[in-house]
C-alpha cells in the first residue's frame, strides 16, 4: 500500500501487509522523500502485535529491516526493488506493481 502524503511535502508512505520466510504475518514500513520517478524509504518490520482485546501497545516492537526503493515508469505502473538486513526475509527482490483500485473521481494524469 503507498500512499502520497501532503506532510511532511513530497514523501511517500510504503506499508507492506506480508509474511517473513517462516510463514509469519509481517508489516513492513516506512516514509521517503519523492526525486523524481523515484523514492528510497529506510523500512522498519512492525511486530509484537495482538488482536483485540489482547492488544497492548506497549508490545510493538519496530527494528530496522532494509531499504525500499519505488521506481516508477508512469501512475500506472512502478517497481519496487528490497534489501533486507533482516534475517527472516530473502534478502534481495524486485517485485513489479500497478495499481488494483483507484480513488473515485481521480485518474491517471
Amino acid at each position: 500500500m503507498i500512499e502520497v502524503l501532503s506532510s511532511p511535502a513530497g514523501s511517500l508512505l510504503a506499508t507492506w501487509f506480508t509474511f517473513d520466510n517462516a510463514g509469519n504475518a509481517a508489516w513492513i514500513e516506512g516514509v521517503g522523500q519523492i526525486a523524481g520517478n523515484r523514492v528510497s524509504i529506510p523500512a522498519m518490520v512492525v511486530r509484537g502485535g495482538r488482536f483485540p482485546p489482547r492488544f497492548d501497545a506497549s508490545a510493538i516492537e519496530h527494528s530496522l529491516w532494509g531499504t525500499l526503493t519505488f521506481v516508477f515508469s508512469d501512475c500506472s505502473h512502478a517497481t519496487v526493488d528490497w534489501t533486507s538486513s533482516d534475517p527472516g526475509f530473502t534478502a534481495l527482490g524486485t517485485m513489479h506493481l500497478e495499481p488494483l483500485t483507484r480513488v473515485a473521481g481521480t485518474r491517471c494524469p
